[in-house]
Parts: C-alpha cells; sequence; structure tokens
C-alpha cells in the first residue's frame, strides 16, 4: 500500500514534468543519475538495515511482545524526522550555494545554529516521550519510553552526518558513504546480537545511537579531508563546539530517562526549552529566510 500511495502520486507528478519539460531525454544525464547513484544504493540499503533490522533482531532474540514495545516506541522517536527530513530539504540548495561560492564559515556558523534547534527538538521529544506515549498506547507499552531518547538522539546524529554527507555529493565523493554505511550496517548486527542478549530489547536502541554516532563523525572527517584536498582549507568546520555539542545531546538525553517519573521537573525543561526558541525566534526565521 506505501509503494502504491508512491506510484499514484509520482506518476501524475512524472508526466507533469514530462509535458514541461522541453527535453525529453538526455543520454548523458541518465548516465550520470545511474552511476552517481549506483554506490548510493548499499547506502541506502544499510539505512535500511539500521531502521529496521533491531526490530528483527528483538523479536527473534526476545520475543514478538517485546518487538511490538519496540516497534511503538521507535516509531514515536522517529517523529523527529519528520522535521529533521524537512529541514534537510529546505537547506540543501542553500548548502550546495555556498559551496559554489566558498562561504565556509557562513555555511559552518549556519550548520551549527541548525544543529543547536535539532538538538532542541531531540531533547523536548525525549523529555515527553511518557506523555506521548500514554496518547498513542496502551499502559502495558509504557516501558517502552527508555527506547525514545537514544532513538531521538540518533536522528541527531544522523542529520548531523547527512549534512555532511551533502557536502560529499556536492564533490561526486559519494563511495565513501557507501562504506562507511556498510559497515555501520555490520556494527550494528554485531552489537545488536551482544547487546539484547546481555542487556534486554532496550540496548538495540543504544546500538543504532552508537552507529549514528560513527556515521556523523566519520563523514565530518572526511568532509574536512576533501575540502582540504580540493579547496586548500584545513578547518572548514569548527570541530571543538561540535564536540561540545555533541557530548552536552548525550549526557541531557541519557539526564532526562532518570527524571521520567518526575513531571515537574520535566515540564520545567520543556519551558525553558521553548522560551529558548522564543528569545531566538528572530535568529530562527531570519536563518530559513535567508534559505528561502
Amino acid at each position: 500500500s506505501c509503494v502504491l500511495v508512491n506510484v499514484i502520486f509520482g506518476f501524475f507528478i512524472f508526466i507533469y514534468n514530462f509535458k514541461e519539460s522541453n527535453i525529453k531525454f538526455k543520454k548523458e544525464y541518465a548516465l550520470y543519475a545511474i552511476m552517481f547513484n549506483l554506490p548510493l544504493l548499499l547506502h541506502y540499503f544499510s539505512q535500511f538495515i539500521l531502521d529496521q533490522f533491531d526490530r528483527i533482531m528483538v523479536q527473534k532474540m526476545v520475543g514478538m511482545a517485546a518487538a511490538g514495545i519496540y516497534s511503538i516506541a521507535y516509531n514515536i522517536g522517529l517523529l523527529l524526522r519528520i522535521i529533521t527530513t524537512s529541514i534537510n530539504n529546505a537547506i540543501v540548495p542553500w548548502q550546495y550555494e555556498r559551496l559554489e561560492r566558498k562561504e565556509y564559515k557562513k555555511l559552518d556558523d549556519t550548520l551549527f545554529f541548525v544543529y543547536i534547534l535539532v538538538a532542541g527538538f531531540s531533547f523536548l521529544l525525549s523529555c515527553m516521550a511518557p506523555e506521548i506515549m500514554h496518547i498513542l498506547a496502551d499502559q502495558k507499552y509504557y516501558e517502552g519510553i527508555y527506547v525514545v531518547p537514544p532513538v531521538a538522539l540518533g536522528l541527531f546524529f544522523s542529520f548531523m552526518y547527512t549534512m555532511y554527507a551533502n557536502v560529499e555529493f556536492f564533490y561526486e565523493k559519494n563511495k565513501f558513504s557507501m562504506y562507511i554505511s556498510c559497515l555501520g550496517a555490520a556494527i550494528n548486527i554485531i552489537l545488536n546480537y551482544i547487546g539484547i542478549r546481555m542487556f534486554g530489547y532496550i540496548a538495540a536502541a543504544y546500538t543504532t545511537l552508537i552507529c549514528y554516532i560513527i556515521f556523523a563523525f566519520g563523514h565530518y572527517f572526511y568532509t574536512c579531508l576533501i575540502i582540504k584536498k580540493n579547496e586548500n582549507i584545513k578547518r572548514p568546520f569548527k570541530s571543538t563546539r561540535l564536540l561540545i555539542l555533541s557530548l552536552l545531546v548525550v549526557l541531557m538525553g541519557l539526564i532526562i530517562i532518570e527524571f521520567y517519573e518526575v513531571s515537574i521537573i520535566r515540564y520545567g525543561m520543556v519551558l525553558f526549552i521553548c522560551l529558548c526558541l522564543f528569545l531566538k525566534k528572530g535568529k530562527i526565521f531570519s536563518t530559513f529566510e535567508c534559505m528561502k
């Protein structure tokens, strides 16, 4: 049914584009698209493994009930992907324009600000996991709330690595995405096997988080290497503040779990984040207005 919906909408959009286009077919474009995307097939397949294989392993190693709880909680964490995908779609054209103009400082500063925003949304989702679980699922699924924070944190690092992968695509260096994704998928399966056996099904969320962290910093260092090689710029992106932000995100995301039974503290944190977003609304609107 999911495929059918995509085919129906995609068919009409394709027909519209085909009619509006003056050029019906260009062989060199088609060959370029095929050769560029072939290495990425393994990359996206590895992403599918990261998103789905842990549920299969939980089902096989623990049981159907645990897999059901894990899936509900994991899908709550994936609510953040709606935000990160939307931001990525908005930022890519602007990101490529900055790369064309070699405005690396502006690119780095803007990306870091966007990382802070995504970190804030990730923390909000982690804070409100108990309430969201009560709305979306029965009481017997409640223990799944402990899956939400590592999934939300993982999506923060997933967004970060996507931003650097965009730079790799700009320089047509996309094979690294294939290599590191395959490595990450293999590590994920191994860690899942060990973690689920030792700590239970919740460990699967943490192994996915570890893999996304590896992805993020792997792509970061490779992107810096690409820019250094092509533009002779040693440090296009500031690593210290990125490392500090990453550590804070992980630390806060894990600390909030300890306050799941203390609602007043969680609500206070939510209000604090909302206040920060409100005070920075001018900066937020101006950033996205610049991208438009």
